[in-house]
C-alpha cells in the first residue's frame, strides 16, 4: 500500500478505489446517510404531535449532528437542499425553544416534586440520557439535589415560564434595583418555583 494513497477525509483511513461515494469510503457515505435521516426524524418530531420533552431532547441531538454534518460538508459531501450546518443549528435551537414552551405549559400545573426538566442546549454536545443516575438528574446528569421526578432545581427552571405580570409581583416584594434583566427573570423564576414547592 502506497503511503500516497488517497485517505478518506472523514475518517482517515485509505480510500479503496472501487466504492460507492467519490469524496469518502463507504463506511462514511453510510453514515452520512444515517446523520441525515436521524436529522429528518427530529425535524419531523415537535410536528408529530408526541410528548414535547422527547421531541425537545430529539432537538438537542440534532445540535450535536449538526456538528457531524459540517465534516461531511468540508469533505464535500452534501444532500441536495441540505441547509448549512449553522443555519441547521438555528432552526434546531428554535425548535427547541417552542417544544420547552409546551413543556413549561405542562408543567405549570404541577407542583415542583412533580415538574420535569430540560437539559442545556449545547450546540455541538451530546445529550444525556435520560434515565435515572444515582443522586444526579436526569436531563443534565449532574450530581446533587433533584426533585421527586429526577430533576435538579437548574434543569427545572429551564422547563418553568413566567409572565411579565410575576416580574412584576416579584419586585414588589423583593429588592430587584440594580439586577440586569437577566438576573430579575431567574430570580422570578426561582421564587415561583419555591411557591410551587408548598
Amino acid at each position: 500500500m502506497s503511503i500516497f494513497q488517497p485517505r478518506c477525509p472523514v475518517c482517515r483511513q485509505p480510500l479503496p478505489a472501487e466504492r460507492r461515494w467519490r469524496q469518502v469510503c463507504d463506511g462514511c457515505g453510510g453514515a452520512y446517510e444515517g446523520l441525515l435521516a436521524e436529522i429528518r426524524a427530529a425535524d419531523a418530531a415537535p410536528g408529530q404531535g408526541g410528548d414535547p420533552r422527547a421531541a425537545y431532547w430529539r432537538c438537542v441531538g440534532a445540535l450535536a449532528l449538526a456538528d457531524r454534518l459540517e465534516l461531511y460538508r468540508q469533505a464535500g459531501v452534501t444532500a441536495p437542499g441540505q441547509p448549512e450546518p449553522e443555519a441547521l443549528r438555528r432552526h434546531f435551537a428554535d425548535l427547541a425553544r417552542s417544544c420547552a414552551i409546551a413543556v413549561a405549559a405542562r408543567n405549570e400545573r404541577l407542583p415542583y416534586g412533580q415538574k420535569t426538566g430540560l437539559p442545556p442546549l449545547r450546540p455541538g454536545g451530546r445529550p444525556v440520557k435520560g434515565d435515572r443516575r444515582a443522586a444526579g438528574c436526569r436531563a443534565c446528569g449532574e450530581s446533587g439535589p433533584v426533585n421527586s421526578a429526577g430533576f435538579c432545581h437548574a434543569c427545572v427552571r429551564r422547563a418553568t415560564s413566567f409572565s411579565r405580570r410575576e416580574m412584576e409581583e416579584y419586585a414588589r416584594t423583593h429588592p430587584v434595583h440594580g439586577l440586569t434583566d437577566h438576573a430579575w427573570r431567574t430570580a422570578t423564576l426561582d421564587w415561583k418555583l419555591e411557591r410551587s414547592k408548598k
